[in-house]
């Protein structure tokens, strides 16, 4: 929890991400890759708040932080590859 609104972890949306109706981003297979190797995502408009981002076939890559018009990768460091 961070000022009063609940943050899912990681592990909770990979777990259970596919039930997620609101809140989701598909991206571009290259911007996946990019988004997988660490890198947030730029010039994008979204609502305020935690995003779940998957590809273009539907997998998901994982969280992000929607900061002014870029999305911070929330994905942990220990998966960056």
């Amino acid at each position: 929890r961070k000022g009063g609104k609940l943050i899912p972890s990681h592990e909770l949306v990979s777990r259970f991400g596919r039930f997620f109706t609101a809140g989701r981003l598909t991206i571009s297979a290259q911007e996946g890759e990019r988004w997988l190797m660490g890198h947030e995502l730029r010039g994008r408009n979204q609502q305020p708040g935690v995003v779940l981002v998957e590809d273009e076939r539907g997998r998901l890559l994982g969280r992000g932080k929607v900061v002014g018009e870029r999305i911070r990768n929330l994905l942990p460091r220990r998966l960056v590859y």
